[in-house]
């Protein structure tokens, strides 16, 4: 049996989640070619405005809330009388043994924070957790379900919507991806 290749076949399908190119109509309702092409010329005009409003600061950018200052912890200085007793080696060995406690203690309540939210996304995502995004994600898992998704700064998130459907382009300061585009709540291009 003959198959076709990308630039002869007419249909582009999904048999059994691989990704097909044949002449014969696809077993269920998926795109052609010719407008998967033209689908994908149209997007680029969106995401060319998504990056303009970017720049510019303007349409609808919801901007994320940076993460409050953490609570001080006890400053040596602060820590009472007591230090200011005793010889000079004395002293200096007290707020040596005080700084030690408040770095464990800091270092505890950080460890237990990480535990708290990795558990948290092992159970909102069903025990899957990605590497990285990729194309076709739905904006739930890249959202929720990244291993590094916390540690990732996003700088904004820009919103359009054309021809009824949402286009949004997430963008990060570095890191790749630093643009990740979404149509309909899934994850389309990367840049």
């Amino acid at each position: 049996m003959l198959t076709s290749t990308q630039g002869l076949a007419f249909n582009k399908c999904k048999i059994n989640g691989t990704t097909v190119y044949q002449d014969a109509t696809c077993p269920e309702a998926v795109e052609t070619i010719a407008q998967a092409e033209k689908r994908k010329k149209s997007y680029e005009i969106y995401f060319i405005e998504l990056d303009t409003l970017a720049k510019k600061g303007e349409g609808n950018v919801e901007k994320r809330k940076n993460k409050p200052a953490p609570e001080p912890t006890i400053t040596v200085r602060e820590a009472g009388d007591f230090l200011h007793h005793g010889s000079r080696e004395e002293r200096i060995q007290r707020e040596l043994e005080m700084h030690q406690r408040n770095t464990i203690q800091s270092n505890a309540k950080s460890a237990a924070s990480m535990t708290e939210r990795y558990n948290k996304q092992m159970v909102t995502c069903k025990g899957k957790i990605h590497d990285d995004v990729e194309i076709g994600m739905k904006l739930s898992v890249f959202g929720n379900c990244l291993k590094f998704r916390h540690y990732y700064t996003l700088t904004n998130v820009v919103t359009i919507t054309r021809e009824n459907h949402e286009f949004k382009l997430y963008l990060y300061p570095s890191n790749y991806p630093h643009r990740v585009y979404l149509v309909d709540g899934v994850v389309v291009e990367l840049r």
